[in-house]
């Protein structure tokens, strides 16, 4: 399982992710400007997997915190779960890379 923990530049930080003593825990840190890929870990999450993204924020909803991201594939605003986020790839980040 993934503990995800991003943090902005005022300050505050999300925490997200589900902690099982009986599965590994893989911890991933971000801060506003790294480029993550999107791998949710529950299989029927379809929205956004595979995509890379550059974070840009959050968004705070009733009892929700999402990630503020730009897509790179489209260039396109969108806000995914903090615990569907991984370090993407060099190689991850040519491929989708926006042309206009």
């Amino acid at each position: 399982m993934r503990n995800v923990t991003v943090y902005f530049n005022d300050g505050k930080f999300i925490e997200s992710g589900n902690l099982s003593k009986r599965q590994e825990r893989v911890t991933y840190i971000f801060y506003p400007g790294d480029y993550c890929a999107v791998e949710p870990v529950n299989s029927n999450k379809k929205k956004h997997r595979g995509r890379v993204c550059r974070l840009r924020g959050s968004y705070h909803g009733a009892n929700m915190f999402k990630i503020r991201v730009k897509f790179l594939d489209t260039g396109q605003l969108g806000y995914v779960d903090a615990e569907d986020l991984i370090p993407a790839s060099p190689e991850q980040i040519s491929s989708q890379l926006y042309r206009e």
